[in-house]
């Protein structure tokens, strides 16, 4: 969905039909079990703490504001991939892929209507780790 940079409008929107087409299942169970707080982690989520410099407010996760978190992250959209290399929040490394990111995490949000991200410090992936170790230990 992101062929352009910065990534257009239409496929914003083309991204967010799509996501409204496959997920069907997924709005039908949100309509039925609310949502009230979103679990983050990693690019999309830690470039946004960055930029509004939230520290972490408990051990391994910083708490934030869904429409404070929207309000910081669309302004991304706007900017080209060379913009987003060279802009100080932005890992040079997430600089490309991010945005869809932050179109997910922007979709999340309204769909669930949360009102509050916990944004933690640590990745999937090192969650699954973490449980592995746990399971080989005990």
């Amino acid at each position: 969905f992101h062929q352009q940079e910065p990534i257009p409008k239409d496929q914003i929107q083309a991204l967010f039909h799509h996501l409204d087409e496959v997920l069907i299942p997924l709005k039908a169970q949100l309509a039925q079990y609310p949502v009230r707080v979103i679990a983050g982690a990693s690019a999309g989520f830690e470039i946004v703490q960055e930029a509004l410099n939230i520290p972490k407010q408990v051990p391994h996760y910083a708490e934030v504001n869904t429409a404070l978190f929207l309000e910081t992250a669309r302004p991304f959209y706007g900017l080209g991939l060379e913009d987003r290399r060279a802009h100080p929040q932005v890992p040079t490394d997430r600089a490309q892929l991010f945005i869809v990111s932050l179109l997910l995490n922007d979709w999340t949000i309204k769909q669930t209507r949360a009102e509050t991200i916990w944004i933690s410090d640590f990745a999937m992936k090192e969650g699954m780790l973490d449980e592995m170790i746990q399971e080989r230990t005990h």
